[in-house]
């Protein structure tokens, strides 16, 4: 790509904040999906060895809102354990936006629903990251976000999740 026309003295650089979000219950939809292989399968070729589906969300409300995190689903991978729950993340998306099935993961974006958040602590030289722990329909007019450590009034029983049939 030619830059030779782009005077980079003229833009300012603002900071931008990527501070971990807090452990709790978050609005979210789902804003961007993509296919990609996992570093087995790429560095094999073959993408049985790991096949995944990146999900991005957009926190909708409350102090968080506009931030984005993300979501790798392994549903195709040579380890039978890891497909086994990439497979069963990936039907809780699916009873989170209300589908049974869809043609194309484009179908998922822009469902309100509600993600539980972590930060895990990192390893092997990795920052603490948020990873996405369960996922579950939005109640209408949900509040906004609680954070994990703040006291929880009494919720509904969770719904069970329905199973993706096909898999």
């Amino acid at each position: 790509m030619d830059l030779s026309n782009f005077d980079f003295g003229s833009v300012e650089v603002t900071e931008q904040n990527f501070e971990l979000v807090p452990n709790g219950d978050y609005k979210a939809c789902i804003v961007s999906s993509e296919q990609k292989l996992t570093k087995k399968a790429q560095e094999s070729g073959n993408p049985a060895d790991g096949t995944m589906l990146v999900l991005r969300y957009q926190i909708l409300d409350g102090p968080h809102a506009g931030r984005q995190v993300f979501q790798n689903l392994n549903f195709l991978n040579a380890s039978e354990q890891a497909q086994s729950i990439g497979r069963q993340q990936l039907a809780a998306v699916f009873g989170a936006c209300g589908v049974t099935a869809v043609g194309d993961s484009s179908e998922l974006h822009d469902i309100p629903l509600t993600i539980s958040l972590i930060v895990k602590a990192g390893t092997n030289g990795y920052s603490d990251r948020n990873e996405v722990k369960k996922v579950k329909k939005a109640r209408q007019g949900s509040p906004a976000p609680v954070p994990a450590s703040a006291p929880v009034q009494s919720q509904p029983a969770p719904q069970a999740d329905n199973p993706v049939s096909g898999w």
